[in-house]
């Protein structure tokens, strides 16, 4: 009997989401080798056109390495390749001729150790801002970006509605920081989650975390989540897997 893929869309997106599952999920690492492209429709119950084509679209983003003689393989470089992104989302997508738009879906502020959010990073009772966006290129759902700002380093924050420019220019315009921690892990994809990335419940998702400090003091911490099959980013990261996987979601970590 074929594998189930996820439904929705179009086949070789689906496999695409099935094959980058298994590698943020870490079933597949770099230098592992895919089933050959026969066995690969004989287990998915897709055409050997669909098949190829979803594994050139990965090869193409540094996924997957395709030879004749070796078969497909996870990139040895896939590490280089699902890193954290230099720059603002904002700039990548008109830099590249394509159209971009973003919407605020929440500016709120919290005091940190009381209710459902907690920032580690920050002592009990500071103040921070915290400002989820989604970004979108070419009207499709790229970036959802959640972020919390420590009041106590960048006090104008507090009465920012980021109308007029998303948060990560106006980080970039007012922020200073002396150094950054940076991870990537994986996730499926929560309902809210879902809804707005535009993907099935349960879809693999990559998360991109960075925290700036200004010394020991923390400035900001960002979650940027991707599909798993809509990225392609260049830099230098390791792949690990979630310490707190609720906290992205702003969920208890006890519970």
């Amino acid at each position: 009997m074929p594998s189930r893929l996820d439904g929705e869309g179009p086949l070789f997106k689906q496999f695409q989401r099935e094959v980058m599952q298994k590698i943020v999920s870490g079933q597949l690492v770099p230098g592992d080798r895919l089933e050959p492209e026969a066995e690969l429709v004989k287990i998915y119950g897709l055409s050997r056109q669909t098949i190829g084509k979803a594994l050139t679209g990965l090869a193409d983003q540094g996924i997957l390495e395709r030879n004749k003689r070796a078969g497909t393989v996870v990139a040895r470089g896939f590490r280089e390749h699902i890193a954290m992104p230099a720059r603002d989302i904002s700039q990548e997508v008109m830099e590249r001729g394509g159209m971009y738009e973003y919407q605020i879906e929440d500016v709120s502020i919290h005091t940190n150790g009381e209710g459902q959010l907690h920032w580690t990073d920050l002592p009990e009772g500071t103040r921070f801002l915290q400002v989820e966006a989604l970004h979108c290129t070419d009207n499709i759902a790229a970036q959802f970006e959640r972020r919390l700002i420590n009041l106590d380093v960048l006090p104008e924050a507090e009465h920012q509605t980021f109308t007029d420019s998303p948060p990560g220019q106006w980080m970039l315009r007012n922020a200073k920081w002396t150094w950054i921690r940076k991870r990537i892990f994986a996730v499926n994809a929560t309902p809210r989650l879902a809804s707005l990335l535009q993907v099935p419940i349960g879809a693999a998702c990559v998360v991109l975390e960075r925290r700036l400090f200004r010394g020991e003091q923390a400035v900001s911490m960002v979650y940027l989540s991707y599909p798993g099959d809509r990225f392609a980013l260049d830099g230098d990261l390791g792949l690990a897997a979630s310490e707190h996987p609720k906290e992205i979601l702003g969920l208890p970590q006890n519970s």
